[in-house]
C-alpha cells in the first residue's frame, strides 16, 4: 500500500488562457495541484474558499491587477505570509523594485524557463 503525499497547491493568477494553460500543465507535472483565476478578483475568491501553498500572479491583468492582489493577500492575516511570485512581461526595475517592496516573494520575467520558475518554486515551499 502506498501512502497518499499531500500535493503543495498553487493558485495561477493571469487573464491570459494561454498562460494558464502552460503553467497549470508543468506545474501538474512536476506533482503540483493547480488552481486557476483569471485576474486578482477572482484570485481572491479562489484563496478564500481553498488551502493554497502559493501564488503565481502576473502583474497586468483586468478588474485586479497583480499588486493589488499582492497588496490583499498581504492585509489579510490567514495569507499574509503566503508565498507570491510575480511573473510579468514588464522587466523594468521599477516594477521589480515595487513588486518586492509591496511584499512579493520573487519577481520573473516572462517568459521565464521552466527549470528557473520550477527552482523558485521548490525553494519557496521547502
Amino acid at each position: 500500500m502506498t501512502v497518499a503525499v499531500n500535493k503543495p497547491s498553487i493558485l495561477v493568477v493571469d487573464d491570459s488562457p494561454t498562460i494558464q494553460n502552460i503553467l497549470g500543465t508543468m506545474l501538474r507535472q512536476n506533482g503540483f495541484n493547480v488552481l486557476l483565476a483569471s485576474d486578482g478578483v477572482a484570485g481572491l475568491e479562489v484563496l478564500s474558499c481553498n488551502h493554497v501553498d502559493l501564488v503565481l500572479t502576473d502583474l497586468n491583468m483586468p478588474r485586479m491587477d497583480g499588486l493589488t492582489l499582492l497588496k490583499k493577500i498581504r492585509e489579510n492575516k490567514k495569507s499574509a505570509a503566503l508565498p507570491v511570485i510575480m511573473l510579468s512581461t514588464e522587466g523594468h526595475q521599477t516594477d521589480i523594485d515595487r513588486a518586492l517592496n509591496m511584499g512579493a516573494t520573487k519577481y520573473l520575467i516572462k517568459p521565464v524557463q521552466p527549470g528557473v520558475l520550477a527552482g523558485a518554486i521548490n525553494e519557496l515551499l521547502n
